[in-house]
């Protein structure tokens, strides 16, 4: 298998010359499994990273399980479920956060690619799984654009074949699931010491219990369960108001479009204080899409200005409100009424760990300061 620096699993390499392996390996437990970090490469233009998480298909099984035959439903439109609760579940459904310091300088540039690995016994459904994912966007692509949706399908059995490629290159067991990601990290060689950190991805995930409002509502409480540890809270509806936004319009090539400016403001409040860094809300509905402008119609006097960033509270307004928590709903171009919320628990997955590698004076002396460009 040939390594490109800034390249992917399935790069060519486009006549560029392969990095050689420094033989560095290091296995590690994080986030409830077993990692590796199967190779090191070094280049000119930094160090390159590949990682490896271990999965039993007995997990892979259950996720197939409980979530295949629902995703096929949402597809279908028989039914419906948050995909971020199936994503939790998902053991293939990961993303290395890290941070990187080589000779103790900080690595300010990291990029990365992915792909995985299914065993035979659940080889047959790795299309399902990955089509799963896609949801209901991918049969509306296939729908609009036949020929897009045909060139993304075949990318599938590209990214199935990086991943057995990857399993035999490295020794690894063919009857156990892998999830593979390449991190790319750009600093001026040469090395000698690399530190990194591995951070807790932060996931949210929708409480059964969802809710609606109305502008001028005020103190309702809410009881809901947490979606993983089945806990019981308390959210207060505090006041509910009907909000607007200046005008606004933007111009994307040589269209220009008017950004709806009508949304309805949320205050809210939990019983437990603590909460409030373990929950929020958020809007589920459908806000409504920027609008063309006719020219003539800008011609009569309407101002040309985009505000960026969320809903502020306004300067003066009743000071109680600053002990409450406040969402935005999403915007629409009529005044916005009524609102169903969804509650998010907002969960991490694994725990902050950090990393040490030295590169091998054999390496060294065998690969210098390494080829690849």
């Amino acid at each position: 298998m040939e390594v490109y620096f800034d390249g992917s699993f399935w790069n060519s390499g486009e006549g560029r010359v392969p990095c050689k392996q420094t033989g560095v390996a290091k296995e590690f437990q994080w986030k409830g499994h077993s990692w590796q970090i199967l190779g090191l490469y070094t280049s000119e233009g930094g160090l390159i990273l590949d990682f490896a998480k271990q999965v039993s298909i007995e997990e892979i099984r259950s996720f197939d399980e409980k979530w295949l035959e629902k995703s096929r439903d949402k597809e279908r439109g028989l039914a419906d479920f948050p995909e971020e609760n199936m994503e939790f579940e998902n053991p293939f459904a990961e993303q290395i956060w890290m941070d990187a310091w080589i000779d103790g300088a900080e690595v300010t540039s990291i990029s990365g690619c992915s792909c995985v690995y299914r065993p035979r016994g659940s080889r047959d459904e790795a299309r399902e799984a990955k089509e799963a994912m896609a949801g209901t966007l991918a049969s509306q692509a296939r729908e609009a654009a036949p020929e897009e949706a045909k060139e993304a399908a075949e990318e599938i059995p590209a990214e199935i074949a990086a991943g057995e490629e990857l399993v035999k290159y490295y020794g690894l067991s063919p009857e156990w699931g892998w999830y593979f990601e390449r991190k790319t990290l750009k600093k001026t060689m040469p090395w000698e010491n690399l530190r990194i950190r591995l951070k807790p991805d932060k996931l949210q995930i929708q409480c059964k219990q969802m809710f609606e409002t109305k502008v001028g509502e005020k103190e309702r409480k809410i009881t809901f369960l947490h979606p993983i540890e089945g806990s019981s809270h308390v959210l207060q509806v505090e006041e509910v108001t009907s909000e607007e936004l200046p005008e606004r319009f933007v111009t994307m090539g040589e269209t220009e479009y008017r950004i709806p400016t009508h949304l309805q403001g949320l205050y809210y409040s939990f019983s437990d204080p603590a909460d409030s860094e373990r929950f929020t809300v958020r809007d589920l509905g459908q806000g409504d899409q920027p609008v063309c402008v006719d020219e003539k119609q800008r011609e009569q006097g309407a101002t040309s200005f985009f505000l960026c960033g969320n809903f502020q509270r306004a300067e003066g307004e009743d000071p109680k409100r600053a002990d409450w928590m406040f969402q935005a709903s999403r915007a629409c171009f009529q005044p916005v009424d009524q609102v169903c919320w969804g509650i998010m628990a907002i969960m991490e997955r694994g725990e902050e760990i950090s990393l040490e590698l030295e590169r091998p004076k054999a390496a060294e002396e065998e690969n210098g300061h390494g080829e690849c460009e």
